[in-house]
């Protein structure tokens, strides 16, 4: 999926669909911009998974009880196929 920066609610440099959680957003903005992001594509914020991005070889399987939650940095993968 690719996301254009408009029609969130962040401001500043980091105007307006910021979902970077460590960028030094207002965390309600950020969780507002995944509620738009979610009303948009059909998902809701706490069945997010979020990582802190790192270059390393550090994998983390998630599922549905991971939603709301955080894993490993490095990344992150459920393990089952794409549906298209």
């Amino acid at each position: 999926m690719l996301l254009h920066p408009v029609g969130g609610v962040s401001a500043g440099s980091l105007a307006s669909l910021n979902l970077g959680i460590h960028r030094g957003d207002q965390p309600e903005r950020v969780l507002r911009n995944y509620e738009i992001l979610g009303q948009a594509v059909g998902f809701a914020p706490e069945q997010t998974v979020f990582t802190r991005q790192t270059h390393t070889d550090i994998v983390a399987r998630v599922g549905r009880e991971t939603g709301g939650g955080s894993v490993p940095p490095g990344g992150a993968g459920t393990g089952r196929p794409c549906d298209g």
